[in-house]
């Protein structure tokens, strides 16, 4: 079995303040993960969830004042609330999605939570949010297929930065984390004014809060998703509805991710709605081969990363993340503030792809 390191010292997203460090597995995985001693910590712990939930562990088994980084193999060991944290824990949940690289993926993403920089998190933040409150519209063209979207009254939206930065006492936080996303009012569904063609091209992300995450419907909504992760799409929008949906190859793949999102949308008109326009702000983060949230967090050593999301629990059973990985955004100054991972041309400088490879060892309705 794999030896998995947790070492708290390490992990800046955790302020200073608690001398106590948890980290939380479920019974069958518990003899894969040791807590390596570190400064500003005297007292570690593995704490086995042996079928409890995190609720149940937060009520009796997990000190009141304590850094908790619990290691999430099923939804109840994700699920909680403000009032069942309390105000005193700091609490971080990565989840681990189920496939048979798990205990692979969550070495890499411990590895990614070592070197995410709580700093540059928020300097990233901060420039989103400038360019957001100046005003005038956000860019978003891409060169590869022609299309170009605009955001055309950012200010009116709503920016959370709740999942970037340090972790804050009190709340459930996503480990590594590291995105921001900017929302219309009007409830979770509403759509953020967002017109022209827009092209879609990355690993997707498929989210079902409260549900198993072996949920059949998801990882299949998912899995038939994964062609975008090649072959872009193209999105007509009509003030944050998509009104058109087309593959630019006619790879059987492509149309196969162009019949799913049909398909969502014919089940619920909300699918429809672009109900966030996210950035991702970690560069410490590597894309995990899985339906995992973290790689919405991904970006450059010196850019964000954007994304959509169609659909908001509880509005529609899941959530749909796609990435614009081949698109460049600019404010309304021309000040370029994401570019995707495949960008080129458009001003936008092509990035050298890196192969890291790191030691899973280091750590409606």
């Amino acid at each position: 079995m794999l030896n998995l390191v947790a070492r708290p010292a390490t992990y800046r997203q955790f302020g200073p303040g608690h001398s106590t460090f948890c980290l939380v597995v479920e019974e069958q995985y518990a003899d894969a993960f040791t807590v390596a001693p570190g400064a500003g910590y005297t007292h570690h712990a593995v704490l086995r969830a042996a079928g409890a939930s995190l609720m149940e562990l937060l009520a009796g088994a997990l000190p009141d004042d304590a850094d908790v980084l619990v290691i999430a193999t099923r939804a109840d060991l994700a699920a909680t609330s403000a009032q069942g944290i309390g105000t005193g824990r700091t609490l971080a949940v990565l989840t681990a999605q189920a496939n048979h690289n798990r205990l692979d993926d969550v070495g890499r993403l411990l590895t990614a939570l070592e070197h995410s920089d709580p700093d540059q998190q928020e300097a990233a933040v901060d420039r989103i949010r400038t360019a957001v409150a100046t005003g005038g519209p956000l860019r978003i063209e891409d060169e590869l297929t022609g299309s170009a979207a605009v955001v055309d009254d950012p200010a009116a939206l709503t920016l959370d930065a709740g999942h970037a930065g340090r972790f804050r006492p009190g709340v459930a936080h996503t480990a590594p984390g590291g995105w921001v996303t900017l929302s219309a009012d009007g409830g979770p569904s509403a759509p953020l004014g967002m017109s022209g063609q827009l092209a879609v091209k990355g690993r997707p992300i498929v989210l079902a809060n409260g549900r198993p995450l072996e949920d059949p419907h998801r990882q299949d909504v998912y899995e038939r998703l994964l062609p975008i992760t090649h072959y872009p799409l193209v999105l007509t929008l009509n003030e944050g509805t998509v009104a058109d949906i087309k593959a630019v190859k006619g790879d059987g793949g492509a149309e196969t991710a162009v019949r799913t999102l049909r398909g969502l949308f014919d089940e619920c008109h909300s699918y429809r709605s672009i109900s966030g326009l996210g950035f991702g702000v970690n560069s410490a983060i590597e894309v995990v081969r899985a339906n995992a949230e973290a790689n919405r967090a991904r970006a450059g050593a010196d850019e964000a990363t954007a994304h959509i999301v169609l659909g908001a629990v509880p509005s529609t059973s899941l959530e749909v993340i796609l990435p614009i990985d081949t698109s460049t955004m600019r404010d309304a100054r021309g000040t370029v503030l994401a570019v995707g991972p495949d960008a080129h041309g458009a001003g936008a400088t092509p990035r050298r792809r890196l192969n890291r490879v790191s030691s899973a060892s280091c750590g409606c309705h």
